[in-house]
């Protein structure tokens, strides 16, 4: 996604805004996207201070960390960067040039600049490790794999314990009968 601002460079306008959409990106750690990106903001010349601030939003669905419940919802996010006219050389006479690109400024070639690695990075760092359907949701039993959320199951309020941790219980029970507490 191009966004041209030759006229903000030539000092014709203070600002140009934008309203795009993106195609819809990959999917990445159980999160599908379900539609397209929309992107608007507006880029502004302050004195020669450019800046972008932008707001994306993207559908998506997940599923709960707990209970595996379908969670559909809306991610959006607000970000800006600085604009640049010329990068850094990456390695000080190598003749490379920086990317258009960087964790902190977009470079301006052609008179426009390049959104979409910005606006990808926001999206893929911005979203949680886990969503859960609820904040109290009680998850899936982990007997007979039941959906808590919808009644007990009997199986739960047994008092099981984990065989990994039976010799644990066997230092237990011996201090008990020790009379140690």
């Amino acid at each position: 996604m191009r966004i041209d601002i030759g006229a903000l460079l030539a000092g014709k306008t203070g600002s140009v805004s934008f309203d795009e959409r993106l195609p819809r990106p990959d999917g990445f750690d159980g999160i599908e996207f379900e539609d397209e990106v929309s992107v608007s903001g507006v880029i502004k010349n302050s004195a020669g201070y450019i800046s972008l601030s932008a707001e994306l939003s993207v559908p998506y669905r997940t599923n709960c960390a707990r209970c595996a419940a379908v969670i559909t919802g809306t991610f959006t996010k607000s970000f800006s960067r600085v604009l640049t006219t010329r990068a850094e050389d990456k390695n000080p006479g190598s003749g490379e040039r920086a990317d258009d690109y960087t964790d902190d400024y977009i470079v301006i070639s052609d008179d426009s600049v390049e959104l979409l690695d910005p606006v990808l990075e926001e999206i893929f760092l911005g979203f949680d490790s886990v969503y859960y359907c609820k904040p109290d949701c009680k998850g899936l039993c982990p007997v007979c794999g039941k959906d808590l959320n919808t009644g007990d199951c009997g199986c739960s309020s047994k008092k099981e314990i984990d065989p990994r941790l039976l010799p644990l219980a066997a230092l237990l029970k011996k201090d008990e009968e020790d009379g140690k507490e």
